[in-house]
């Protein structure tokens, strides 16, 4: 007897040569104009883009529009969204601590520490939302010519700058957490260019329709890009998972020749409706233990899948076993995999 499930939870300033024929106030508006397009940001975590954390949300490039639009005019987004978020794995990850920086050279403006870093319930949510703390922990830094950055639910005590204080380019500021209103640890960054909500991924403000034009991108790194898909973690266990403590870095028993099932689970970020989820376990032989094709029902921004099996009368077999899964985007060249081992024993 095999076993399938899915279930989700579900959220630097440049220089220029001014003409001296021109007016001081041309000049003035000239400047401004050049230091708001060299802007240029830098990475706001110490994680490896891709590797150890992963896009999770970008700005709603369409708040005044009922209709989701990300930054590709996609649904990896929720109404009203201001910044983008970049996950970590778990809240594991978050106690070992995972450097915030600043993304530019500035003052730090203000900063609100003390909240607690805790899974919250719809209404603990509330509640925070009604004083207008659900961002948690944060911290603004002013960057001139109009430009501030905002960094949300960053881990209770981990916020090293002060009020006035200036910081350089990627120096740290505090730790990825889990305070105000989030599902999972993750970095919540928003930036603001003379009172508009900028795309960083590009570098156009949220008030019109979307366009999805990144040629405009503002990271200084070329390698941070739009991230269609992120599988993220997967592993293996006797049991289905309870996917609600995946985020905590809750597991499950790893299986033995003796457990009474093995189970492969996978979980990604920006699951769309379509998907073509593929995933299979293989025993120490390289043969196909169970394997299945499930199609995705939903748009998430996160999304758990498990495969197993049970016993067979005479235990598993001694050795590594494999679990691969594969999503696939119909209608486009998207692909992401992922492979995990466990040696049983």
């Amino acid at each position: 007897m095999w076993i399938s499930l899915a279930r989700c939870t579900v959220i630097l300033i440049g220089l220029t040569m001014i003409s001296p024929h021109v007016s001081y106030a041309q000049q003035e508006v000239s400047a401004n104009n050049a230091a708001e397009q060299d802007f240029k940001i830098r990475f706001p975590a110490r994680c490896e883009y891709g590797v150890d954390c992963w896009l999770l949300n970008t700005p709603d490039t369409n708040p005044a529009n009922e209709k989701i639009s990300d930054s590709v005019c996609g649904p990896r987004s929720y109404d009203g969204h201001k910044g983008v978020d970049f996950a970590i794995r778990d809240t594991v990850e978050m106690e070992k601590g995972v450097d915030v920086v600043s993304v530019a050279k500035g003052k730090v403006l203000r900063f609100r520490d003390g909240e607690e870093d805790a899974f919250r319930g719809e209404q603990a949510k509330t509640a925070l939302n009604d004083a207008n703390r659900n961002c948690g922990n944060g911290v603004i830094i002013d960057h001139e010519n109009g430009w501030l950055s905002q960094y949300c639910h960053l881990k209770n005590g981990s916020i090293v700058v002060d009020n006035g204080q200036n910081v350089m380019p990627s120096q740290k500021i505090a730790e990825i957490g889990l305070s105000g209103i989030s599902d999972h640890p993750h970095i919540h960054l928003t930036l603001i260019r003379k009172g508009k909500i900028i795309d960083p991924f590009t570098g156009a403000d949220t008030e019109g329709a979307c366009e999805g034009n990144v040629s405009g991108a503002l990271w200084e790194d070329p390698k941070i890009t739009y991230e269609p898909i992120a599988l993220y973690d997967g592993g293996f266990a006797t049991e289905i998972p309870d996917f609600e403590l995946i985020s905590a870095g809750t597991r499950g028993e790893l299986p033995r020749i003796d457990s009474e099932a093995l189970l492969f689970w996978i979980a990604y970020f920006g699951a769309r409706e379509g998907d073509k989820i593929a995933i299979e376990i293989t025993d120490p032989d390289n043969k196909v233990f169970v394997s299945d094709v499930l199609t995705q029902d939903k748009t998430r921004a996160r999304q758990f899948y498990t495969i197993g099996k049970k016993a067979p009368s005479s235990g598993f077999k001694k050795g590594t076993w494999k679990g691969t899964v594969t999503v696939t985007r119909p209608g486009t060249d998207i692909q992401e995999s992922l492979t995990r081992a466990v040696d049983v024993f």
